[in-house]
């Protein structure tokens, strides 16, 4: 029998998961066992030939079901509850996920989000060229005159006092904020609008008052950027 498993789309757009591969007591023909993802309770005995089909409607052909394949993915399992997307820097797709959830589970979540991995996929690619194609010494000179004024301004509206400000070529974040209040901005912020450079210099020195991303500490920033939704929005774009 041919090897079919994992997750597949009906060409009318339902999701269903192979459970098993079975042969027919009487015909022995090869047959698959398959259920619903919306509706695990649902669950078919349909002819393994079915699986190599292909429909046309409308002038249209596609397969009658068409394996899911997610793109690249990178899995991280946790006491989590909820399925999680990220796309890292390299364009892998990360998914977080519960630790006993079904692959398949995985594999829809990824099929369902499809669009926006591709877009956001898309949205690292550009960013990677402006990166590539940057002038690096001029980057750090322009962030070396605009950045730490920035940091004493906005140090003084908050009450803090970072332990010192340096300028690195990291490409994976645009700022850190160490355990001995020590700020390291990235040269490549100099990329973005002084809105989001605002932002960014905000949000590392609400570090110095709160080390995580609770309640605390997006209040703290809220407090001196009330917009910051909108410039940390602008930010991931």
């Amino acid at each position: 029998m041919e090897k079919i498993q994992g997750t597949y789309r009906h060409y009318k757009g339902g999701l269903y998961e192979v459970i098993a591969l079975a042969r027919h007591s009487e015909t022995l023909e090869d047959m698959v066992v398959y259920r619903s993802l919306t509706d695990p309770q649902k669950v078919w005995v349909r002819p393994a030939a079915m699986w190599g089909e292909t429909v046309c409607v409308q002038g249209k052909c596609m397969a009658r079901f068409e394996p899911i394949q997610a793109p690249g993915c990178q899995i991280i399992r946790s006491d989590r509850r909820t399925l999680a997307l990220r796309i890292l820097p390299d364009g892998t797709v990360q998914v977080r996920a519960p630790r006993k959830i079904a692959r398949a589970r995985i594999d829809a979540f990824v099929d369902e989000h499809r669009a926006w991995i591709e877009e956001n996929q898309r949205r690292v690619l550009r960013r990677q060229n402006r990166l590539a194609s940057a002038d690096v010494q001029e980057l750090i000179r322009r962030a070396e005159q605009t950045i730490p004024p920035k940091v004493a301004a906005f140090a003084l509206q908050m009450g803090v006092r970072p332990k010192s400000v340096r300028i690195t070529q990291a490409k994976t974040r645009f700022g850190s904020c160490g355990v001995q209040n020590t700020l390291n901005f990235s040269c490549y912020l100099m990329l973005q609008e002084p809105a989001q450079i605002d932002y960014v210099v905000v949000h590392e020195l609400a570090h110095i008052l709160h080390k995580n991303h609770g309640p605390a500490f997006y209040a703290c920033i809220e407090r001196v950027l009330p917009d910051y939704r909108s410039r940390e929005a602008a930010l991931r774009q």
